[in-house]
């Protein structure tokens, strides 16, 4: 995957999304940082010396602020760092546990480095992050479910790493989340059912991983925009998972698993769809009129499947239709 994409979202080929402005209103200055530390700036320059990343230095200490990777806020009289962007700077490293004590930090971006080790696993007191980007670098182990306490993140981006075990249940308690992406990594089991509390979920982005098991009841995500669950290995009935699906959705992703069914006439009411990619399943049947009414779908993918009958003459209204795969039926 392009990791240019990765910054606001990470799914290649789509169009970035722009992240909510984060909340800025002050809070109590935690008591429990390090006595070794004693202010934000001096834990930034021990995360710094972690991630091997240089520094300038006035009289012995870190120019700590700047307009562009280190942004900071005056709280209660004392200098807190509020945004920590330090994407594509070729950092190296472990993540250490000390970035967990800058608790009043709102932005923290260190996608498309190299940091490899697990997410500390005290991130979740930085419970006034809105967006955690560690997107393309090179971290291993399981997502902590202490994430589940971050409860003002809108933008939780952990794609091309390489994270094992499950999809932590805590993120499903996230409800401001808007863009979920853990593509490309190693995550296995079932897709939470709890994943339907997110109702302001516009992204949801899970493709090449081992997910298995079946796709849980989506109806509630009324501002889902994207849905890309493909090269997994989930088994259910892509009619039931269209059929609960949100007006709203302009992308929809499910190739590569091991869908089963047939495409509903129901795929009609997704008027706004734009890319639609069903290819290499189970599927079978035919294709129904109801696709006609696809008039903004750019991409229609369906090969690889069993799919049998003639096409429809109602494909021929797709006046937007760019690319049409239904080879291998």
């Amino acid at each position: 995957m392009d990791p240019q994409y990765s910054a606001d979202f990470c799914q290649t080929n789509l169009p970035t999304c722009t992240t909510s402005s984060v909340n800025t209103n002050p809070s109590p200055v935690n008591n429990d940082v390090p006595s070794t530390f004693s202010n934000d700036c001096d834990i930034l320059k021990s995360i710094y010396s972690s991630l091997n990343i240089s520094a300038t230095w006035r009289n012995g200490s870190m120019k700590c602020c700047d307009d562009e990777t280190i942004i900071c806020s005056t709280v209660d009289e004392v200098l807190r760092i509020t945004k920590i962007n330090l994407s594509d700077k070729n950092i190296m490293g472990v993540l250490p546990n000390t970035i967990t004590s800058l608790t009043e930090l709102k932005y923290l971006n260190i996608e498309n480095n190299q940091i490899s080790g697990e997410i500390p696993a005290d991130i979740g007191n930085l419970v006034k992050l809105n967006t955690l980007d560690l997107a393309f670098n090179a971290l291993t182990g399981t997502i902590p479910e202490s994430i589940g306490t971050l409860s003002n993140l809108e933008n939780l981006l952990l794609n091309d790493n390489s994270f094992t075990g499950f999809i932590p249940a805590g993120v499903c308690s996230l409800i401001k989340l808007k863009n979920l992406s853990f593509d490309d990594n190693q995550l296995s089991g079932q897709i939470p059912a709890e994943i339907s509390n997110l109702t302001n979920l516009e992204t949801l982005s899970l493709n090449n991983n081992s997910l298995d098991g079946t796709v849980p009841d989506l109806t509630n995500l009324k501002n889902l925009r994207y849905l890309i669950l493909s090269m997994n290995k989930i088994s259910y009935l892509v009619n039931d998972i269209i059929s609960y699906l949100s007006p709203n959705l302009i992308w929809l992703e499910l190739n590569d698993n091991e869908l089963q069914g047939y495409i509903p006439e129901d795929i009609g009411n997704l008027k706004n769809l734009i890319y639609l990619n069903l290819g290499n399943n189970k599927i079978t049947g035919k294709i129904p009129n109801t696709i006609g009414k696809l008039r903004l779908l750019e991409n229609l993918v369906l090969d690889g499947n069993e799919i049998s009958g003639i096409l429809p003459d109602h494909i021929n209204t797709l006046s937007n239709l760019r690319t049409l795969k239904l080879d291998n039926n």
